[in-house]
């Protein structure tokens, strides 16, 4: 499933921890309040160039502004219009292109701060 593939290249370049401090889908009831979250959500499709696009977000959130701005940045700098993930076992992601870097959306119920970047995976 492409969004365990995502999570692995995350954990696999990170010191993130999938189902930790790394998940997928949503986060943990009880999850810590340093922590990523990587999500597929609607709108992929293929594209006038033959290609499938997935579109997928990254919801990052730590105690501080500052804690949080630098761990998203830290996962965009895996994603920043990237071409070719075939190095990384992701031989079927042509290119990533960033819809949106970085930005904070507010912050949680639990008071971190959260930020979002959104993705657009072009795979073959």
């Amino acid at each position: 499933m492409l969004i365990e593939d995502i999570a692995s290249y995350i954990e696999d370049n990170t010191d993130l921890v999938i189902d930790t401090d790394l998940f997928m889908g949503a986060f943990e009831t009880k999850s810590p309040r340093k922590c990523v979250m990587v999500s597929e959500f609607a709108g992929g499709g293929s594209s006038w160039s033959g290609l499938h696009t997935q579109p997928v977000q990254v919801l990052s959130r730590d105690i501080t502004y500052l804690l949080a701005e630098t761990l998203a940045f830290t996962i965009h700098s895996l994603f920043d219009e990237k071409a070719g993930f075939s190095d990384l076992g992701l031989s079927n992601i042509f290119y990533c292109e960033v819809l949106n870097k970085p930005y904070p959306v507010g912050r949680d119920s639990s008071g971190a701060f959260v930020f979002s970047a959104n993705y657009l995976l072009r795979m073959k």
